[in-house]
């Protein structure tokens, strides 16, 4: 039903509901309306007037621009890094090679298989490292029983790949269009942890999500976080309870889209968790230990993994097992200076040059418009901001299927 004016409810609280929220049954937005009998405002779903309730529609964080997101990279990596990396921020379909040479250069410090296993979720799910929101590589220092019940360190480290919950919010906003029922994510009462779990269990914050799509189906994610755990980021204002929504939001986007991520990668909110990234030069020494962390001394920030003293391990040969498989990985991310195109940079200059060769150089493949898009991930070809990139992508996709 329409939500009318009221006393208590006034034309800009009206105006707030409209562009915040969508329908609670069909996920379409609102319109005002003004009812001319009665003089007074109205919303009203756009989709059917008798619809009743409302949800907060999905907010995905903004996405950068290229020139942004390489003026960024400058900021928290070395100048040499980010020239050689700049080709890679506006790339649309991300291939083998170029995961390849992106893990390699910011992550050089993490082990191989960790190594590998990034560069294929990123070429497998499209995700480009360069860019904010994105996938994280965490490192963790293994502590041992020492002498008194101290814990110390063995001079080693865990490494895990994580996402961003901006990255799901992103990827999942291009796919769908979603709200978030009841205002979610929100405390789970007793009822629904008996009524899920079957038991309640006090010692956790206890948080669901429900999503719900502009098609009517919805989305259930339950997150929780130990009360007796401590949050990173507490002094700026993390908590348990937004951990739990974190995880429960994470699990829902899992459900509505499961065909956009690994499920068995873990989801942090960037703003507290992520490492921070800084220049070689600006590093001090690490004389702060926390369990599970490795931690700058005076800001109290994770420290980027390639300013870690990591000590590689020799083989009987001497020569490092960290070298051999550098090696390894330049030789197999290792192009040909010069690729041979089919096409020109000259040719390709805009949406209708690129449709138009992808059309006549894969017919195969590409019939219509969408299947450009859906090969570039975009919702819409006016969403490619360079052309010709876009072109070598789909190319160099192509030269390296066997």
């Amino acid at each position: 039903m329409p939500i009318y004016e009221s006393e208590t409810l006034t034309k800009a609280d009206l105006e707030r509901i409209r562009d915040g929220q969508v329908c609670a049954e069909c996920g379409k937005p609102f319109w005002l309306y003004l009812d001319y009998k009665t003089k007074k405002w109205y919303l009203g779903c756009r989709g059917n007037i008798e619809h009743e309730g409302y949800a907060r529609a999905a907010r995905p964080p903004k996405e950068r621009s290229i020139e942004r997101t390489r003026e960024d990279l400058k900021k928290v990596t070395t100048d040499v890094k980010a020239n050689k990396l700049a080709k890679y921020t506006g790339l649309q379909l991300m291939t083998e090679a170029a995961a390849n040479e992106i893990v390699n250069t910011i992550w050089p410090k993490a082990p191989p298989d960790m190594r590998k296993r990034a560069m294929m979720i990123c070429r497998d799910y499209n995700i480009n490292p360069l860019l904010p929101n994105q996938i994280h590589m965490l490192f963790f220092k293994q502590m041992i029983p020492g002498a008194n019940g101290q814990k110390t360190w063995n001079g080693k480290y865990d490494t895990e790949l994580v996402f961003g919950i901006g990255l799901k919010r992103i990827k999942a906003s291009r796919r769908y269009t979603y709200s978030y029922l009841n205002d979610s994510p929100v405390a789970m009462t007793d009822a629904e942890q008996m009524r899920i779990n079957g038991q309640i269990d006090n010692t956790k914050f206890w948080q669901i999500c429900r999503l719900l799509t502009q098609d009517g189906r919805t989305f259930t994610g339950i997150g929780y976080w130990p009360k007796s755990k401590a949050v990173k980021g507490a002094d700026n204002g993390n908590s348990g309870p937004h951990m739990a929504a974190i995880h429960a939001e994470s699990e829902a986007i899992n459900k509505m889209a499961p065909e956009l991520f690994p499920a068995d990668v873990r989801t942090i909110d960037e703003t507290y968790e992520a490492p921070a990234q800084v220049k070689v030069s600006e590093v001090k020494p690490v004389t702060t230990v926390i369990e599970g962390q490795v931690v700058e001394p005076v800001t109290g920030e994770a420290i980027e993994p390639e300013d870690l003293p990591i000590e590689p391990e020799e083989n009987e040969q001497g020569n490092t097992a960290e070298a051999e498989a550098n090696a390894e990985f330049e030789k197999l991310g290792r192009q040909p200076e010069e690729k041979k195109y089919k096409r020109e940079p000259a040719k390709i200059t805009d949406a209708g040059s690129l449709l138009l060769c992808c059309f006549e150089d894969w017919p195969k493949e590409f019939k219509t418009v969408s299947d450009v898009c859906k090969e570039l991930n975009v919702p819409a070809i006016n969403h490619v901001k360079d052309f010709w990139l876009a072109y070598k992508a789909i190319a160099d996709a192509r030269m390296e299927r066997p």
